[in-house]
């Protein structure tokens, strides 16, 4: 990973696109976790998680969104094939008996996570674009009180 930016996500973030290890955080921590790394990592930041759940996070992507197909017809395939490919892939690194021959589906760049895992991304990106205007929004105002106070002088 010579300079390459390299991120250990540990149980934050897994390759495929989960988030978290339920059991051991406080709601919504999961989320604050994910779109601090958007935010904070470049596109070519190799992802390093904590475990090798990668398969079982695909397998579950992949099935979600073969079911959202479902439910939204005339819904681009790009997606779907992108995650069915990485999916195949991931089995296919890990279908060796031996451990030895096993090989790791890790590290994963966030660019390529993010393409994968944009459809899942989506409504937590949108929601948290629109807190953070929000919350420039609020500091603004705040800003603007507190020059217009006469007291503060």
């Amino acid at each position: 990973a010579e300079g390459r930016h390299c991120l250990m996500t540990g149980d934050a973030l897994f390759c495929g696109g989960q988030c978290g290890a339920p059991f051991e955080q406080c709601q919504g921590e999961d989320q604050r976790n994910l779109l601090t790394i958007l935010r904070e990592s470049g596109p070519k930041t190799l992802l390093f998680p904590g475990h090798e759940y990668t398969s079982r996070c695909l397998e579950v992507a992949y099935q979600g969104l073969l079911s959202r197909m479902e439910d939204t017809p005339g819904m681009a395939p790009g997606s779907v094939l992108a995650l069915a490919a990485a999916y195949y892939a991931s089995l296919h690194r890990r279908a060796h008996v031996s451990a030895s021959e096993r090989l790791p589906t890790v590290p994963i760049s966030l660019e390529e996570e993010r393409r994968l895992c944009s459809l899942m991304w989506e409504p937590l990106v949108r929601s948290a674009e629109r807190l953070l205007v929000a919350l420039v929004a609020r500091e603004a105002v705040g800003e603007a009180e507190r020059m217009e106070d006469p007291l503060d002088e």
